[in-house]
């Protein structure tokens, strides 16, 4: 497993989903033996890696590599000439080997499965950074599922996004237990939509340290929430703005004196200054917010509201659900696939349908109430053992349909 995305520091989601599914097939499945490799500083991005890693790092069928190189040195060879190859960042040869992230890949005799989380940086180039679209452009994501042996991703949305974008062959789809799952494809350039789990500790039930989270955070006790970074597809600005709107309209949520939390955006200051001369004493910004700390955050909000412009799925959505909390979100890409008939859906470009979806959810309590039981018996639906049973079989698949020449083949 190529594992390198665990040294950047604090965990984002794309690490929160490379360690769920790893301990699930870990434990699940003993007889496989899991390579996994990072680099960067021995001095920081190690001991970044060993403690994401846990308890992970000492279980017998899990081997550990660390390569102290400077990952931008690395990447600039692995650009320039395909070196060094994955097995010999491995020290080993492999069977298969999963990329659960985006980057640069170097040369592998064996058979590769990429994880695609999202088309965002195809879909809306526009909301990155010049030098992120640089970086994008020079990893060639279009040459990375063409070459490789079979593509993940978490949503349908993404699925067909990939297809339209890099012309590869449509996914086939069947109904399981209410979540749309494709069809086993042991054909090269298949691609197995496995959605996302959602942890056990997102639940409704509250926690003895509920309270002293919301302490910590020095939490109201009437909020929305919003988690996620504030990127501009994030569409923080209109929320804000919604926000304002829906508290001038709504005398209940003056009366309650609801505020907006925003966890997890890490430039709030510039961001809020486009909306406002003054600070606003109705907005609670939170940096960056502990994984055990969110489950409380979530139990302790009246809904969650996530009007992204793109999700190629919408974990918050779904963390939400299953803590028994309402959710408003987008309209488009995977958050209409993953909300369902559980969620409140809005045009994410149209401030005022926004703020009308806040008033109401704040006002109408029978609403609320019929979104948590709804989202809690969506969010049944989505396990992160039934992830990592999907995960696992698409690497045995690749492994037995393998051939030797293509391997040879693969750059």
């Amino acid at each position: 497993m190529d594992a390198r995305h665990l040294t950047g520091g604090k965990p984002s989601g794309v690490g929160g989903y490379t360690l769920a599914l790893l301990r699930a097939m870990t434990a699940s499945h003993p007889e496989h033996r899991f390579v996994i490799l990072t680099t960067g500083s021995p001095y920081r991005c190690r001991p970044v890696a060993k403690e994401a890693l846990g308890d992970l790092s000492g279980k017998r069928n899990v081997v550990y590599v660390h390569r102290s190189v400077v990952n931008r040195i690395l990447n600039l060879f692995i650009l320039l000439t395909g070196r060094p190859t994955f097995e010999q960042l491995f020290g080993e040869a492999v069977d298969v080997i999963w990329c659960p992230n985006l980057n640069f890949l170097p040369k592998s005799r064996a058979p590769r499965i990429v994880t695609f989380h999202d088309l965002s940086f195809a879909m809306m180039p526009r909301l990155y950074s010049p030098w992120r679209r640089l970086w994008h452009t020079l990893v060639r994501p279009r040459s990375i599922a063409r070459r490789a042996a079979a593509l993940i991703t978490p949503s349908n949305t993404t699925a067909m996004d990939l297809t339209r974008l890099y012309d590869l062959k449509t996914p086939k789809h069947r109904e399981e237990t209410g979540v749309t799952t494709p069809v086993p494809s042991l054909k090269r350039r298949g691609i197995e939509v496995i959605p996302h789990g959602v942890d056990e500790a997102f639940s409704p039930r509250p926690e003895p340290q509920d309270h002293g989270v919301r302490s910590r955070h020095d939490l109201p006790r009437h909020y929305l929430l919003h988690i996620g970074t504030d990127e501009p597809r994030k569409n923080l600005v209109r929320l804000v703005r919604a926000f304002e709107e829906a508290k001038r309209q709504s005398e209940t949520m003056r009366r309650l004196d609801t505020k907006l939390v925003l966890a997890g955006a890490s430039k709030l200051e510039s961001l809020l200054s486009t909306v406002y001369r003054l600070p606003s004493h109705s907005i609670i910004p939170l940096d960056y917010v502990k994984d055990a700390d969110r489950p409380a955050l979530y139990r302790g909000a009246s809904a969650l509201v996530f009007p992204s412009l793109y999700e190629g799925f919408g974990m918050p959505i779904l963390e939400a659900f299953a803590s028994g909390t309402p959710v408003i979100t987008s309209q488009n890409s995977a958050m209409l696939e993953v909300g369902g008939p559980a969620a409140l859906f809005v045009d994410p470009e149209n401030e005022r349908d926004l703020a009308r979806a806040i008033q109401t959810i704040v006002e109408d309590e029978k609403l609320r109430n019929h979104l948590v039981q709804v989202g809690l018996k969506r969010a049944e639906n989505y396990r992160w053992d039934k992830s990592a049973e999907a995960t696992i079989r698409v690497f045995e698949e690749c492994i037995f349909t393998s051939q030797p020449n293509d391997h040879q083949k693969r750059t």
